[in-house]
């Protein structure tokens, strides 16, 4: 039984003759009977009486008919998904990525991204990189995002480097300046990230060659904690420029030098082509992070009269 036979059948059914059967889909008519015979030589069983050249149904056709036609709507919708999976247009994204960049700068982008693929089903899991690097190792979804070094040799990490930005808040006296440096800073309230973090040892070390000392207020894990402290209160800190973002218009913010870097990968399968719809994510994933790269540049030239107008 095939797909063309059921389709002419049900045609017939529903237009009543031959003549009309062609017409609607655009075969002959000789076309039409080889379609229903070859149809009734698979079904073992007649579905028609031949009366003077016309096919009128038998109550065998009429029993089939019901399962025929839902039969063709099934394959019309497979067909039709076929089609939205190769235009990536149809299938699931699941992502996985470490706090800073998952609360509101991945978001924004699946914002984008729900414009062009309104049938994808997403699935989007904050956790901590360490927790984000067995996620990878695991497999369990297209793409994660994890802060370095990660060494998973079956896993394809696409490294990211950013320059982070002194953060502080409208007003401080600090703002005036176009760069700052640990001299600047020294004895100043300091919002501190963790020892374990990729950047603090490139902080201290800035301090420490400068002779200047950190006035440490607060120790926070995560950058969008140190950015909500430093916001509300009268300290600074070194923040990335992916949190820095979220913050553009509440707080002021400057280059910082010697220039810290952060560190990041973006992770996918090494085996295996990554689908449709993660790719599609994965190049809008890209651009999104060259716009905060020259984003960054924008923000530390910004004076505090303008951030807070």
């Amino acid at each position: 039984m095939k797909f063309n036979q059921l389709e002419v059948f049900c045609t017939l059914m529903t237009a009543g003759t031959m003549t009309r059967t062609s017409e609607l889909l655009g075969i002959t008519q000789p076309a039409v009977s080889v379609a229903i015979a070859g149809l009734e030589r698979d079904l073992g069983f007649a579905l028609f009486h031949r009366r003077g050249g016309r096919l009128v149904p038998k109550e065998e056709a009429r029993n089939l008919f019901t399962y025929a036609i839902r039969s063709l709507e099934a394959m019309s919708q497979t067909r039709l998904a076929a089609d939205q999976i190769r235009q990536g247009r149809l299938g699931t994204l699941a992502i996985a990525a470490y706090p800073s960049i998952s609360v509101a700068f991945v978001p924004s982008l699946l914002t984008q991204f729900r414009r062009d693929h309104p049938d994808i089903e997403i699935r989007l899991v904050t956790r901590s990189s360490h927790v984000i690097r067995d996620f990878a190792s695991a497999r369990q979804f297209d793409i994660t995002i994890s802060e370095l070094p990660v060494s998973h040799s079956e896993m394809a990490i696409e490294p990211v480097a950013l320059e982070c930005l002194c953060m502080m808040p409208l007003g401080h006296p600090l703002a005036s300046r176009e760069t700052i440096t640990p001299h600047d800073l020294d004895g100043v309230p300091f919002v501190s990230i963790l020892r374990d973090h990729m950047t603090f040892p490139q902080i201290a070390a800035a301090f420490q060659t400068a002779n200047a000392q950190r006035r440490v207020v607060a120790e926070v894990q995560y950058f969008m904690s140190a950015a909500a402290l430093i916001a509300d209160g009268n300290c600074v800190g070194i923040i990335d420029p992916i949190t820095a973002g979220t913050y553009a218009g509440r707080a002021v913010f400057r280059r910082f030098v010697p220039a810290i870097r952060y560190e990041f990968g973006l992770i996918t399968s090494s085996e295996g082509e990554l689908s449709i719809p993660a790719r599609n994510f994965l190049r809008l994933l890209r651009a999104g992070l060259e716009a905060v790269q020259s984003g960054a540049r924008t923000l530390s030239r910004q004076d505090a009269a303008a951030i807070g107008a």
